[in-house]
């Protein structure tokens, strides 16, 4: 080609590349803007506390797993200055006033560009002072000066050391905070010295007081709460089972879907078997759908459930047409929530077939002691590769033989033909004239539906 023809194939080469690379762009940012937004809310969004105060914070997170990270004036998890907050959300006020305002913020970890905030106002806390008049002061240090007589006079005594006692108190719950039911247990302990106080486990690090643990609970899960008392004198342990009791609106929690073949080659139409597996919170009817990457919407269906867990559901789908393909669940009640995407691909193969011309070969009168030829033609009029593996004569071989054979062992591509040459010879076995002569010869191929064609062979005797 001339240098004109190499510009307008460069002009066009760079052209088709344009108008992919646009198609590309344009695919990602449609798949970009169907994507179900994160959103993160935050309670309470304000709030008032004292110094060294605790405040109870409830984050919640739409189109994402409900976890969050926790910051105090963007300090992941906080520092004293401003107060701290722990992973369940509880924010402790710091033990004097903060110099500026405190916002506490929750961070989607799904998408960190998502979050919520909410302020807090640090207040000094009160501490009462009580009034002294002239004669309450002097009543208090004629008391003073009496005990001061009698502590010098008084031989001092050292209490006896009393071993320790401990009992334990449910003093809070249970309370739905988000997806988790919250417990508080309060230690009541005797003895002497006064008791240490040791909790095999307490979700608010502390938070109120050594003399309290927090108890956060999932859904089915249950714990049993020790706790031991000590002192100079001994120990004495104390347990309690807490279990999740806390009231749960019915929910689906996850649906997940899979598809049986993943992918699939050969003819068209076929089936797909698709299954999901619906995960519920507790007892309840789950309405869902099956959708396909088509636009396809198969009708509403329902599950029910007679307790938490899951249960699988099922589906079968059939298609016509090569390409790659999902299939989802839509969960409609009593939540909205989707599956993850079951891709397959399908490439569709018209299979061989086999034509055979003429089924029926009559070869006339033919005079004893002459022979006479005849073709058969095989044809492939489908679109899958032909297969000839046996041509045979299988009845009358003493008058009827196979010639020439070019078929037996090739692969006909769509529209190719070749030829079995028979022949007909009674070989010096003659009849009287007109004596019929019958025989058979069959061809086999990889033709899913004529695997085995007969043709029949007839002559006379001439």
């Amino acid at each position: 080609p001339g240098p004109r023809a190499r510009v307008v194939a460069v002009v066009l080469l760079a052209l088709v590349v344009f108008l992919i690379l646009g198609l590309l762009a344009g695919l990602f940012v449609l798949r970009y803007l169907q994507r179900e937004p994160i959103e993160v809310s935050l309670s309470p969004t304000s709030a008032q506390v004292e110094t060294s105060g605790v405040v109870q914070f409830t984050a919640e997170v739409r189109g994402a797993e409900d976890e969050v990270i926790w910051y105090v004036n963007e300090v992941e998890g906080g520092d004293a200055t401003n107060g701290t907050i722990s992973s369940t959300g509880l924010n402790r006020a710091p033990s004097q006033v903060p110099p500026g305002p405190v916002t506490i913020q929750a961070v989607a970890r799904a998408d960190e560009t998502r979050s919520a905030q909410a302020q807090v106002t640090v207040v000094a806390a009160e501490v009462a002072e009580e009034e002294t008049t002239p004669e309450a002061a002097a009543t208090e240090e004629a008391i003073t000066e009496e005990a001061t007589t009698e502590e010098a006079t008084t031989e001092e005594t050292t209490p006896e050391a009393t071993s320790p006692t401990i009992s334990l108190t449910q003093i809070y719950g249970p309370e739905l905070v988000g997806d988790v039911c919250v417990y508080r247990v309060r230690a009541e302990v005797t003895g002497n010295p006064r008791p240490t106080i040791e909790f095999n486990r307490d979700d608010s690090d502390g938070a109120w007081g050594n003399d309290v643990a927090q108890i956060n609970l999932r859904a089915g899960e249950s714990f049993t709460l020790e706790a031991t008392a000590t002192n100079s004198a001994g120990s004495d342990r104390a347990r309690k089972e807490i279990n999740f009791l806390c009231e749960v609106p019915f929910a689906v929690t996850s649906v997940t879907a899979s598809v049986s073949p993943p992918s699939w080659t050969g003819p068209c139409p076929t089936g797909f078997d698709f299954s999901a597996v619906i995960t519920v919170n507790g007892p309840g009817t789950v309405t869902y759908r099956w959708e396909s990457s088509d636009g396809g919407i198969d009708p509403t269906r329902s599950i029910t459930f007679a307790r938490v867990g899951s249960q699988r559901v099922t589906a079968s789908f059939r298609w016509s047409t090569s390409g790659s393909y999902w299939q989802r669940v839509r969960v409609l009640t009593p939540n909205a929530i989707v599956s993850n995407r079951a891709n397959f691909t399908l490439t569709c193969e018209v299979p061989p077939d086999i034509d055979v011309r003429p089924l029926t070969v009559d070869f006339g009168d033919v005079a004893c002691g002459s022979s006479r030829r005849w073709g058969v033609i095989l044809q492939n009029v489908g679109t899958g590769s032909l297969n000839i593996s046996s041509a045979n004569i299988t009845s009358g071989v003493v008058y009827f033989s196979i010639e020439d054979d070019e078929c037996t062992g090739r692969n006909l591509a769509t529209g190719q033909e070749c030829i079995i040459g028979v022949r007909f010879g009674p070989l010096g076995v003659c009849g009287p004239p007109g004596s019929p002569y019958d025989g058979n010869l069959r061809i086999r191929s990889n033709d899913p539906h004529e695997g085995t064609v007969n043709i029949r062979l007839r002559a006379r005797q001439g």
